[in-house]
C-alpha cells in the first residue's frame, strides 16, 4: 500500500470481482436483517390506514402485520425487489469510490486534493449510487403500503410512472443526496486518515520492537556463556529453543 497525502491507495491491488461478490453478500445479509425494520418504519410514516396506537407502538404494529399477513408477506414485503435493486448501486458505489480516491490521491494532484480525496470520492460515488437506488427505494416503499398489497414491483413502478411521471420515481432524491453525501464524505475522510495513522503507528511500534530484539541479540552474542545473565526477548528465546531442539534431534539420529 502507498500513502499519498495521508491516504492509502490500493486500487492497483484490488480485485474488482471479489469486491463486488463480497459487497453483494453483505448487502443480502444486511437487507435480511434490516428489511423488517424498514417495513415497520414505512408503515408508521406513510400508511394512513393505521390507527394511532399502531403508529405509537412498534411491537403492536409488528404483531398486527404477522397476524394478518404472515411473516413473509407482512415483514418482508418487497424484500427481493429491494435487495436485488440495492446490490448494483452499492457495488457501483464501492468501485467508483476506490477508483476516484486512487485517481485523486496521486502525485499529479495538489496536496490538498490528495488529502481530501476520500471526501471527494465519497460524494461522487454517492451521487452515482443514488441515481440507481432512489427509484428502487420509491417502488419498494410503495409496495409496503396497505393499498398495494399483492402488487409486484413492476406493477407499482408502472403505476408511479402513470400517475406522477418520471419525477415520481426520483421523489426525495435531492434531500437524500444532501444527507447521504454529507454522511459519506465525513465517514470516508475520517476512516481513511484514521486507517493511515494506525498503519503508521503500527509500523513505528514494530520497528521499535525489532530494534529492541536486535539489541538483545547483540548483548546475548557478546556475553560469555554461563558468566553473564542472558537478556533475551521472548521471541529470541523461543527461536533459540527451537534451534537447540533441532540440534538435539540431529545428534540422536544414527
Amino acid at each position: 500500500m502507498q500513502a499519498h497525502g495521508g491516504v492509502l491507495t490500493e486500487w492497483d491491488k484490488l480485485c474488482i470481482w471479489k469486491l463486488i461478490g463480497l459487497s453483494s453478500l453483505t448487502t443480502l445479509l444486511e437487507c435480511a436483517i434490516y428489511h423488517p425494520l424498514w417495513v415497520l418504519k414505512t408503515r408508521q410514516q406513510l400508511d394512513k390506514s393505521l390507527t394511532v396506537s399502531h403508529t405509537k407502538q412498534t411491537f403492536a404494529l409488528m404483531h398486527t402485520l404477522v397476524r394478518e399477513e404472515g411473516i413473509t408477506r407482512g415483514l418482508y414485503r418487497g424484500f427481493w425487489p429491494g435487495t436485488l435493486g440495492t446490490i448494483p448501486p452499492y457495488s457501483a458505489y464501492l468501485v467508483v469510490y476506490q477508483f476516484t480516491k486512487y485517481s485523486l490521491a496521486r502525485d499529479p494532484c495538489p496536496t490538498f486534493i490528495q488529502s481530501t480525496s476520500p471526501l471527494i470520492a465519497g460524494i461522487i460515488a454517492e451521487i452515482i449510487a443514488l441515481g440507481m437506488y432512489v427509484p428502487v427505494d420509491v417502488v419498494v416503499q410503495r409496495m409496503q403500503l396497505t393499498h398495494n398489497v399483492g402488487k409486484s414491483a413492476l406493477v407499482v413502478g408502472r403505476q408511479v410512472l402513470h400517475e406522477e411521471g418520471l419525477r415520481g420515481l426520483f421523489r426525495g432524491a435531492f434531500i437524500a443526496a444532501q444527507s447521504y453525501m454529507l454522511a459519506s464524505a465525513t465517514w470516508w475522510l475520517v476512516y481513511e486518515h484514521t486507517k493511515c495513522q494506525s498503519y503508521r503507528f503500527y509500523d513505528r511500534w514494530f520497528a521499535q520492537r525489532q530494534s529492541r530484539a536486535n539489541d538483545h541479540d547483540d548483548v546475548d552474542a557478546s556475553a560469555p556463556h554461563g558468566n553473564v545473565p542472558r537478556l533475551l526477548h521472548p521471541d529470541i528465546a523461543h527461536r533459540q529453543f527451537r534451534l537447540r531442539a533441532a540440534s538435539w534431534r540431529e545428534l540422536r539420529r544414527p
